[in-house]
């Protein structure tokens, strides 16, 4: 089974991101072979927009996705086949989305068809200096 989202760590950040921050969300995919990445990209992907779309969600965009082409340090033996980087306005946007029922419902079976393994790593953009 995926790791799922969890909730204890989400209520962990959203007490020290303030809500009027954007946060970018790392993904790093391990796709299965079956299949894997036009389920994800085709099918996830979709029913995610759609519900976005519905909730009337604005500012949400990828930054950045691509192949990983391959290792120049890190453990031995973990692989990722994609990495994307999404922006959301909030903490607050994002778990309006993956907390809901229609996200549950729609959205989750998808990852879980498409996906061997991943990693969602949140971040924010860093200070720049003067």
């Amino acid at each position: 089974m995926l790791h799922e989202l969890r909730k204890d760590r989400l209520d962990q950040l959203a007490v020290t991101l303030p809500d009027d921050r954007p946060v970018f969300m790392l993904n790093l995919l391990r796709f299965r072979p079956d299949g894997g990445r036009e389920i994800y990209f085709n099918d996830y992907v979709t029913a995610f927009r759609a519900i976005v779309a519905a909730r009337g969600i604005d500012g949400i965009a990828p930054i950045w996705t691509g192949d990983v082409a391959g290792f120049v340090a890190g453990p031995t033996g973990e692989t990722w086949d994609a990495a994307l980087i999404v922006r959301y306005p909030s903490l607050a946007v994002f778990r309006a989305i993956v907390d809901s029922a229609e996200y549950r419902d729609t959205a989750a079976p998808h990852r879980e068809a498409a996906l061997l393994d991943w990693r969602l790593i949140a971040q924010t953009e860093m200070p720049r200096s003067a």
